[in-house]
């Protein structure tokens, strides 16, 4: 009856249940290759043929009430349902690990099924964002626990986006290329390997976790960072990173009025896409940077030495910490008074050394931050200068974990002026050469006149 029917799915023969019938199988369903249901009546009997064809098939019932084959020896029961062979969805981990059950539709009266919610699937850096009929995808096709009405039978491919990598990088309060009084961190979002890229409108979602919580993994804690403080650099990646940062107010810190090294802060991320599949939240847990600016303490200049001098220390105020000492590794830079060349000077100070000529750097352990510095030829010594220090290089601090940043300190402004004793101001150094220009030419050439003047005046006298 329904032989060479190459495109029938599906046949419902239960509204022909009026009167008593016999099936038989080998001819009359022999024909059709991609029938995939049918149904039948109650009063439809089957003839015990051996099953040919696609009866040759593992046949299921909708409700789960029956598998089986077709034949003599295995049929279904004579009541009003749905049989069929349903398409099957499986899952590929497609990188990571784990693995979920297949799921089966397609069924008639009841197509949908239910993709996998990615429960038990893993990848180290990375969060499982959905599915792809492609391997090779970066943008989810279907979402993960999404409906799904499947017409064949399909294998579907995770798709993985990138767990923000976070680097241990706090800085405070006065880093580089920062905003005086904020903590800074920062950290990489992996790029490349045909996993997600980077796209316009993507973020970083970032928050401070308190001192007393390091081990906290809950998203929930801490301080957000506000969006403006935050920032993804997508325009100059790595074949391999992207870099982000945030920065968070120094009220963000739990405990402000006493901080110190190896202070055991905490943050997380997460990388937010324009796409489904945001990452997991990262976190720095149990990390310890140096959150301890340095000071600068007495800067002065010595008018008779015409050198500047001063002392770091570890913080500026005593009456926070009792344990603030004096630093022996350190940089400190010195802007001189508009109008110097140069405009300003650096001295670093390492283990006693230091790299300017002329000045002095205090030995290593002796606990004096003290160190001097010569002025250099070419600084107008007229104004103020001003001076900032630099803690030491991240190599030398002990306590700190992770990348870091030197700490900077405060601006110390103090005055560079040597009083003016002639009409020749006085410099750092020998005088340059353009002074006899500007200066003593002028002069001369102004006193050249006068004498002139004076000896015509002379003549005149007496020619009277």
């Amino acid at each position: 009856m329904f032989y060479g029917l190459h495109e029938l799915v599906r046949l419902d023969i239960s509204g022909l249940d009026t009167v008593s019938h016999a099936v038989e199988v080998d001819y009359m369903f022999n024909g059709p290759p991609k029938l995939r249901f049918f149904r039948m009546g109650l009063k439809t009997t089957w003839i015990d043929y051996d099953g040919l064809g696609v009866w040759g098939y593992t046949w299921d019932a909708e409700d789960g009430s029956w598998s089986g084959k077709v034949n003599g020896s295995s049929r279904p029961p004579s009541v009003v349902k749905w049989y069929g062979r349903p398409y099957e969805v499986s899952f590929n981990a497609n990188g990571g690990s784990g693995s979920a059950g297949a799921v089966k539709g397609g069924w008639p009266d009841n197509p949908g099924v239910t993709l996998s919610s990615g429960s038990g699937f893993a990848r180290s850096g990375y969060k499982l964002a959905g599915w792809s009929e492609s391997a090779n995808a970066t943008t989810p096709q279907y979402s993960l626990g999404s409906a799904y009405t499947p017409t064949k039978d399909l294998t579907l491919y995770g798709v993985w986006v990138p767990t923000p990598t976070v680097s241990n990088d706090l800085v405070f309060p006065w880093m580089s290329g920062g905003v005086a009084g904020k903590v800074k961190v920062s950290g990489t979002v992996p790029q490349g390997g045909g996993i997600y890229a980077l796209q316009a409108g993507d973020a970083i979602e970032v928050a401070l976790m308190p001192k007393a919580s390091p081990s906290s993994t809950v998203p929930t804690v801490g301080t957000p960072a506000a969006a403006g403080d935050v920032t993804l650099n997508t325009t100059s990646c790595t074949p391999t990173a992207c870099d982000w940062s945030a920065t968070f107010p120094m009220s963000a810190l739990s405990d402000a009025d006493d901080v110190g090294q190896g202070m055991p802060y905490v943050f997380r991320a997460r990388l937010v896409t324009t796409s489904d599949g945001n990452s997991d939240y990262a976190f720095s847990t149990g990390k310890q940077a140096d959150v301890v600016a340095p000071a600068v303490a007495g800067a002065s200049f010595d008018k008779n030495a015409r050198t500047v001098s001063g002392s770091v220390w570890s913080s500026g105020d005593a009456t926070k910490q009792s344990n603030r000492v004096k630093e022996t590794d350190f940089s400190v830079t010195v802007t001189w008074p508009t109008g110097s060349s140069p405009v300003s000077t650096t001295l670093t100070c390492n283990s006693g050394t230091a790299d300017v000529a002329g000045a002095t750097c205090p030995t290593s352990g002796s606990g004096d931050g003290t160190f001097t510095l010569p002025v250099p030829a070419g600084v107008l010594l007229k104004g103020d200068s001003q001076m900032t220090a630099k803690d030491a290089p991240v190599a030398a601090e002990p306590t700190l974990v992770g990348s870091g940043e030197p700490n900077v300190s405060s601006t110390v402004t103090f005055d560079t002026t040597m009083p003016v004793v002639t009409a020749l101001p006085l410099t750092g150094g020998d005088a340059p050469a353009d002074w006899w220009h500007r200066i003593l030419l002028p002069a001369l050439a102004a006193a050249a006149m006068v004498l002139l003047v004076d000896v015509a005046r002379r003549r005149r006298l007496r020619m009277c």
